[in-house]
C-alpha cells in the first residue's frame, strides 16, 4: 500500500524571535527617548541663544530631531501591528502549498498542478538559491503563471520577517518530495537534489546551516553601535 503523502506545517522558533522583536522594540524606545531629549535640549535653552551662539549644535539637533521623527511615523506603527502584518504560517500537503497571514486566511498559495517547466534548456524547472541580501537565506525557485497568465520564474521563500521558522529545511524539503511524487515530468537541479538529500542515494538528513544566530548578533550590535551613538549626542550636547 502507497504510503500517504504526509501534510507538514511551519513552526516558528519562538526564542530568536522575541530576541529579534526585543531588539526591535528596544530600538523604538531609544528613538522616542531621543526625540524627547532633544525637544528638552532645545526647550531648555532659548532658540535665540541657541542661533546666535551655537549655531552648529542647532543645526545638529534640528535635523537630528527631523530624522528620529520621520523614522518613528513608519517604525511605531509597523511595531504596534507586527504580529497582524508579518505573522505567517505555511502548511504543505499532497496539493502543495499554503502561506496563511495572522487572521489564518490564505495570502498565497502554490499548487503541484501549477508549475511549468523551464524554458531555459540550462536552467532546471526547479533549483535552489542561496540569497545575501539583505541577509543569508535560502529560497527554491520553481516556474508559474504570474497575474497576466506569463509564466514566469517565481521564488518559494520561508523567510518572512521577525517570526523565524526553525523548520524551514523540512518545509522546502518537503515540497520538492511533492514535486518528484506528483510533478515527476518536472526537473529538480542536482545541486537542489544532493541539499536537500533527495538523490537516488540515500543520505541521512542533514539541516542546512541557518544563518538566524548571526544575524541576531549583528543585530544587538547595531542596537549597541545606536546606544553608543546616542551617549555621544548626549556628551556633545552636555
Amino acid at each position: 500500500m502507497e504510503k500517504k503523502f504526509q501534510m507538514i506545517e511551519s513552526e516558528v522558533n519562538w526564542p530568536i524571535t522575541y530576541i529579534v522583536l526585543c531588539a526591535a522594540w528596544l530600538v523604538t524606545t531609544v528613538i522616542a527617548a531621543l526625540i524627547l531629549l532633544l525637544f528638552y535640549e532645545l526647550f531648555s535653552h532659548s532658540f535665540n541663544d541657541y542661533y546666535l551662539y551655537h549655531l552648529d549644535r542647532f543645526f545638529i539637533i534640528f535635523i537630528t530631531e527631523i530624522v528620529c521623527i520621520i523614522i518613528s511615523i513608519f517604525l511605531i506603527p509597523y511595531m504596534i501591528n507586527i504580529r497582524q502584518k508579518e505573522f505567517q504560517r505555511v502548511v504543505i500537503n499532497e496539493k502543495g502549498l499554503c502561506i496563511y497571514n495572522y487572521g489564518n486566511e490564505i495570502i498565497t498559495q502554490t499548487l503541484y498542478t501549477e508549475l511549468f517547466s523551464s524554458d531555459d534548456s540550462f536552467l532546471p524547472d526547479v533549483r535552489s538559491v542561496t540569497n545575501t541580501q539583505p541577509s543569508f537565506t535560502k529560497s527554491i525557485k520553481i516556474f508559474k503563471k504570474n497575474e497576466t497568465g506569463q509564466i514566469q520564474e517565481t521564488a518559494i521563500d520561508f523567510n518572512h520577517g521577525f517570526y523565524i521558522f526553525k523548520n524551514k529545511y523540512e518545509l522546502y524539503r518537503h515540497f520538492l518530495q511533492g514535486i518528484q511524487n506528483f510533478r515527476p515530468d518536472l526537473k529538480i537541479g542536482q545541486h537542489t537534489l544532493e541539499e536537500y538529500n533527495l538523490s537516488e542515494k540515500t543520505h541521512p538528513v542533514q539541516k542546512s546551516a541557518e544563518f538566524e544566530f548571526f544575524i541576531m548578533i549583528i543585530l544587538l550590535a547595531l542596537i549597541f553601535g545606536l546606544l553608543y551613538s546616542i551617549v555621544l549626542v548626549i556628551n556633545f550636547l552636555v
